[in-house]
């Protein structure tokens, strides 16, 4: 689903180390769950943000981290971050 949400970017993000492999199933659940593709794209565009804090983390694997962890690299809400 990845590669019809971004034809010409999907390569971008698949090819991010640690969140390139479930790109795609993010966006068919974001899609099954009613999230408007425009909202979907905003959300996947944040992924190589995403991914760069969890490398200067020194994140290695996603299974590695809890929720709570995942969580706290959320940014803080402001009026753009909340759809994030």
């Amino acid at each position: 689903m990845l590669s019809s949400v971004f034809p010409r970017d999907h390569g971008r993000f698949h090819s991010l180390p640690l969140l390139g492999g479930v790109l795609d199933g993010l966006c068919e659940w974001l899609a099954a769950n009613g999230h408007p593709l425009r909202g979907l794209r905003r959300r996947i565009t944040a992924a190589p943000h995403l991914e760069r804090l969890l490398s200067e983390a020194g994140v290695q694997r996603l299974s590695d981290l809890s929720v709570a962890e995942l969580l706290s690299f959320a940014p803080n809400s402001t009026r753009w971050t909340p759809q994030i």
